[in-house]
């Protein structure tokens, strides 16, 4: 069967399960979008800038582990996707970047919009090629697709104008191949020894990051036998309950001082599914067993005693059959402890009334937490730059009213609660605009006594300035 390259590409992507494509439309893609346009598979979500278009595709690949992808035209539409793809390529989403491009025929002479995507896409992409040819396209699709999920990470199609609408009898082949990665176990010998190394450690903390998503149910299990506290990345944040008795809250900056005291406390950490860049939290003396799916990045942020490389689920379920119960509680007892301190602590920062004129950025987080459906998805001691940092901000609910949405403002915490339930209930797209209490301290696990110098001679120098 003979169809223009645009037909296929929009052919392919719908058989190998994408539903949705984000972008904004131009003359380049035109082949595309009229071949979009005709497959019902297919929904083309326009968006107002080509940024919006590559967070959108990597945030839906984050969320479901499925292609997410993304369109922008010649030029300067295309390049603007760049900035949305270092998410996905950071936080390893399978996306397809398409750029339509210039005709071949105008190639190398600065024509109007000229841009090698191809170079200028190349340090965000595991895949970056260009379709110079109607039959080629095929295998360059597959190739981009595999590449994206074998890789997990941004495949970019650079596909000149002319090609897009030139035909092509050729397919794209082997479509049952275009898919999730499978699960790998480790090896048996590894997982015996990481079991020798559990049954020697007494206090013993599993970190978990968003490659743990999976194992969710084993890492439960394993944490109430091992009687171990289960502290979090970012990224891992919707993976139990607030209240899940084995969470200790999260790690870093934004984490919680429980979360610090265990892991700097254990004498065995047990890493699932995370590269955790931030090296200064994570514990020097304890030994550590990292499970991985990806064997070059265990060991990178800190010594590991055990590596165990396969994925999560299989991994866990392989300790559990290899690990006895340990009976005492003392360490997650005393975490559980530092939990309650420090949820107690937030309680009290997160209540409306806490300020009768000023909304508390911890009482918003707690409204939009408390209404929001089960299954929604989430110092140098100097002063504060105020000319670089202070925006005159317009007023966002008039903003997305005028944009078709639904807008809100909110000025005081009386009104908080009732306007964030009102706008969660909602249907469409919503935008609440709280002013917040720009001067409000965040509550961080750790502050070492310089930090706490620095924060008092820059906030001195402020009021001196002032």
């Amino acid at each position: 069967m003979s169809r223009n390259v645009g037909e296929l590409l929009a052919a392919t992507l719908a058989d190998a399960g994408v539903s949705q494509i984000f972008g904004v439309v131009g003359d380049a893609l035109n082949p595309f979008t009229e071949a979009i346009r005709r497959d019902k598979r297919l929904s083309w979500l326009g968006v107002r800038h080509e940024e919006g278009a590559a967070l959108a595709a990597s945030g839906q690949a984050k969320l479901t582990g499925r292609l997410g992808v993304c369109a922008g035209t010649a030029g300067p539409g295309a390049t603007h996707l760049i900035a949305g793809l270092y998410e996905a390529s950071h936080d390893h989403a399978p996306v397809l970047a398409i750029a339509g491009d210039l005709p071949n025929s105008k190639g190398g002479i600065e024509y109007l919009q000229a841009a090698d995507h191809v170079q200028a896409f190349r340090d965000v992409c595991v895949y970056a090629a260009s379709i110079n040819a109607a039959d080629a396209a095929g295998a360059q699709i597959h190739e981009a697709i595999a590449a994206a999920y074998g890789s997990r990470g941004v495949a970019l199609l650079n596909i000149p104008q002319d090609v897009f609408g030139a035909t092509t009898s050729v397919p794209a082949a082997s479509l049952a191949t275009l898919r999730q990665r499978p699960e790998i176990s480790p090896a048996d010998a590894d997982l015996d020894r990481a079991a020798a190394l559990i049954e020697g450690a007494q206090a013993i903390v599993i970190f978990v990051g968003f490659g743990a998503h999976p194992a969710k149910n084993e890492i439960s299990e394993l944490a109430r036998r091992l009687n171990a506290p289960i502290v979090h990345t970012y990224r891992a944040l919707d993976l139990y309950e607030f209240d899940d008795p084995q969470v200790v809250g999260g790690l870093g900056l934004i984490g919680s001082k429980a979360g610090y005291n265990a892991v700097q406390e254990c004498d065995l950490l047990i890493m699932i599914g995370s590269d955790y860049p931030y090296s200064e939290f994570l514990p020097q003396k304890a030994k550590v067993i990292q499970i991985d799916e990806r064997a070059n990045v265990i060991g990178r942020r800190l010594p590991v005693t055990q590596a165990l490389v396969g994925s999560s689920r299989p991994s866990v379920a392989g300790l559990l059959q290899r690990v006895a119960a340990k009976p005492e509680a003392k360490f997650l007892r005393a975490a559980q402890s530092d939990w309650k301190a420090w949820t107690d602590m937030l309680d009290k920062k997160a209540d409306p009334t806490r300020s009768d004129d000023r909304v508390h950025p911890q009482a918003l987080a707690r409204a939009v937490s408390d209404f929001a459906a089960d299954d929604a998805v989430e110092e140098a001691g100097l002063p504060v730059f105020s000319s670089g940092a202070t925006f005159k901000n317009p007023d966002f609910a008039m903003f997305a009213e005028a944009c078709g949405a639904h807008g809100f403002r909110v000025t005081r915490p009386s009104a908080l609660r009732e306007t964030v339930a009102t706008a969660l209930a909602m249907r469409g797209a919503v935008i609440v605009d709280v002013a917040v209490d720009p001067g409000e301290i965040p509550a961080m696990p750790r502050m070492r006594l310089d930090q706490i110098w620095k924060f008092g001679i820059g906030k001195m120098r402020e009021f001196l300035h002032s």
